[in-house]
């Protein structure tokens, strides 16, 4: 089992590797473990967007899953994450990476979607366009969702009492790295 805690808060360049395949995924994060973390946690349950990621995972299983830091990174900005990580993937045969594109300038950043993308995002959504309107949840699937929810691994922060969820927990620690500055 792949443990993180001691770099939730760690910012830099990542891989998340298969020793039985030799592959391996690149990728760039503002709080390492914590993403590591939400990546694994998508791979067991079956949902993961890298189909070969999610193959290699189900095949070889997740104790032949590591990952380690390739370059910790403190006060880059956005785009100096961007090169770093793209540095780090060219460094690679790319037939061993399980990563989409060679190139990641594909945004992964939130707030990099324009206020206008957002609406239009929002309004494709609205109302009886939306696929769940009208409808509601059963009480069995919301007892479901709460018992599924509550079997999440928890995180705890580092700097104060918070405990959260690795989804929650990545924007915990922004908040207190923004305030060190």
């Amino acid at each position: 089992m792949i443990s993180c805690s001691h770099h939730n808060t760690t910012s830099g360049i990542y891989a998340l590797r298969c020793s039985e395949s030799g592959r391996c995924y690149v990728g760039r994060s503002c709080a390492i473990g914590t993403r590591v973390m939400a990546h694994i946690y998508i791979l067991r349950n079956g949902t993961h967007d890298n189909k070969a990621l999610q193959a290699d995972f189900v095949k070889y299983g997740e104790s032949t899953f590591d990952y380690v830091v390739l370059k910790e990174l403190i006060n880059y900005s956005k785009e100096a994450m961007l090169d770093e990580e793209k540095k780090h993937i060219d460094s690679f045969d790319f037939k061993m990476l399980y990563n989409a594109r060679k190139s990641s300038n594909v945004g992964a950043y939130a707030d990099e979607i324009t206020e206008e993308t957002r609406v239009k995002q929002s309004v494709r959504q609205l109302g009886d366009k939306n696929h769940f309107h009208g409808k509601k949840h059963s009480e069995e699937t919301l007892e479901k969702m709460r018992a599924a929810r509550a079997a999440l691994p928890k995180f705890k922060c580092q700097y104060c009492s918070f405990e959260g969820l690795a989804s929650t927990m990545a924007l915990h620690v922004k908040k207190h790295n923004s305030t060190k500055e």
